[in-house]
């Protein structure tokens, strides 16, 4: 019988606990692959807020959302390439630190802006 999880919820079939973790990472990635993209939902939403932080603390400043939102699409185009039984959070990480690094690397290239 299914007892619920205390400090849990649920939200597409996706179980997270307090805090933005997904209570079984895997089998939500195993579903992305599958066919059901809209899984991918549930990790996005989990790992938005620490996403966000990262991107700040790399230096983004006004571009860290649209950082994050690209880095949640290259993480998801990617996700065939992602090693079964690794940690998702660390590995969008990296993405999102990559993809901060690209966007200052651009901006600074660009020179300042006048409207």
């Amino acid at each position: 019988m299914w007892e619920p999880i205390p400090d849990c919820r649920c939200v597409n079939g996706v179980r997270t606990r307090e805090g933005g973790l997904v209570d079984d990472e895997a089998a939500v990635i195993a579903r992305v692959r599958a066919g059901e993209p809209e899984a991918y939902a549930g990790l996005v939403r989990a790992h938005t807020a620490v996403a966000l932080g990262a991107a700040v603390a790399c230096g983004a400043g006004a571009a860290a959302e649209d950082v994050v939102r690209q880095a949640f699409f290259k993480a998801y185009r990617s996700l065939g390439r992602f090693e079964e039984g690794s940690a998702f959070r660390p590995w969008l990480l990296r993405i999102v630190v990559n993809e901060t690094r690209n966007t200052v690397r651009s901006a600074g290239r660009q020179g300042p802006r006048t409207c």
